[in-house]
């Protein structure tokens, strides 16, 4: 027992240690191989291509794993409450008389999940039906256009690509005349919607890579011209467009050169208002902001952490978000993994409302989060530091990003 108590904290110390080792070492090997650049006769850069995106799909396969996984670490939906009920990451400063509640309410949600046997949902002949349906989709769609991370020559490129929000809603209808059971409508369509999440998670999060390196490292080392290096930016930052962001389109479509940036300076100036919400008696000196979007920060219950700037901690706070503890490694994967296995749990509910109130409210706490989360992996990554690569990997919790990345 002391063997693995000391091998924690030694851990636990090279992480730390690698903290202060951020700028040290850069190399541009991964970058090297990861990517494809699309030239023109004339020799310009057209696109970039990731060859680490793989688009093998297979729905029923992926089910069955995930299924797998929720029934393996389902306890920790009680085992981790705690976290649900601390302040920060203190693990002194309990809410403790919450936390019967709490429990009550998950024991009597996992006695309900309990009684479903999840493979029988998963192999029942209108499940596979729907699962071979969205791999027949999936695999039409063009595998380069998919791998494609920046587009230097199209300023609508990723926002005008709605043919995967397009196709997932045609899936979800033929799944409503498909089904008989109401649980395995329900299921079925938590499944595809986070299925489609994961790959388009998967791809925003190695774009937040590459932006790494053009954030990082001079166009001449990239190999690219100075203009190539600009519109690969503007490229990179249309992708946070959603079809609502009208305005901000046009802005990209008026001024593509230098729209990538300008959107990082209003990032950084965003970033700088939110450091500002963390207030003396929560840290200890002045956080050392590391990119647009992160910043080190040493907080008094939970120590130094690296934090999003850039997105609130949650729907009902303005402060950053910590994305990495370095003297508690595991703590974000826990929480994630919480909720992660919360949303799935809620989908048994018979409360339609309290489902999606429930996942909306979860996802502000770590998805957006973790697809930035790219532009910390690059810089670990670019400093040949894997212990730190691979919790980084661990606690995305996506199955498209843990296996395919190299």
């Amino acid at each position: 027992m002391k063997f693995f108590n000391y091998l924690t904290i030694f851990l636990i110390f090279c992480t730390a240690l690698q903290a202060s080792e951020f700028s040290e070492g850069r190399t541009l090997d991964f970058y090297r191989a990861r990517y494809n650049f699309v030239k023109n006769s004339e020799g310009e850069l057209l696109k970039v291509i990731d060859k680490g995106i793989k688009s093998n799909f297979n729905f029923s396969k992926y089910s069955l794993k995930q299924g797998s996984w929720f029934k393996e670490n389902k306890g920790s939906l009680i085992d981790d409450l705690e976290l649900f009920s601390r302040k920060g990451n203190d693990k002194a400063a309990y809410q403790s008389s919450k936390l019967p509640d709490y429990q009550e309410k998950m024991d009597d949600l996992l006695n309900k999940i309990e009684r479903v046997d999840l493979n029988l949902v998963f192999n029942h002949p209108e499940y596979q039906k729907m699962a071979s349906i969205v791999d027949s989709e999936l695999n039409k769609q063009s595998k380069i256009k998919y791998q494609t991370i920046a587009n230097l020559e199209d300023s609508s490129y990723f926002y005008r690509k709605t043919v995967y929000r397009e196709l997932l809603k045609n899936i979800l209808k033929l799944a409503q005349n498909t089904f008989t059971s109401a649980l395995g409508l329900d299921v079925f369509t938590y499944m595809a919607e986070r299925y489609f999440d994961f790959f388009h998670e998967s791809r925003r999060y190695r774009q937040s890579i590459f932006l790494h390196y053009l954030n990082n490292f001079s166009a001449q080392e990239l190999g690219l011209t100075k203009l190539e290096k600009d519109k690969a930016l503007s490229s990179i930052m249309e992708a946070d467009l959603n079809w609502f962001h009208y305005f901000g389109h046009r802005s990209a479509v008026r001024n593509w050169d230098q729209y990538g940036n300008k959107m990082l300076l209003s990032v950084k100036r965003k970033s700088k208002k939110r450091i500002k919400k963390l207030k003396a008696k929560i840290i200890i000196g002045a956080p050392t902001v590391l990119n647009q979007y992160y910043a080190l920060v040493n907080y008094k219950k939970g120590g130094e952490a690296i934090s999003n700037t850039f997105y609130k901690k949650g729907l009902f706070s303005a402060r950053p978000t910590p994305i990495f503890y370095f003297n508690s490694p595991n703590y974000v994967f826990k929480k994630r993994r919480f909720y992660e296995l919360y949303k799935f749990a809620s989908v048994f509910v018979p409360v339609p409302t309290f489902s999606f109130l429930t996942r909306y409210y979860l996802n502000l706490k770590y998805r957006r989060q973790i697809m930035k989360e790219g532009m910390i992996y690059g810089r670990y990554e670019s400093s040949q530091q894997p212990l730190m690569t691979g919790h980084l990997l661990k606690q995305t919790l996506n199955p498209v990003i843990k296996h395919f990345l190299f």
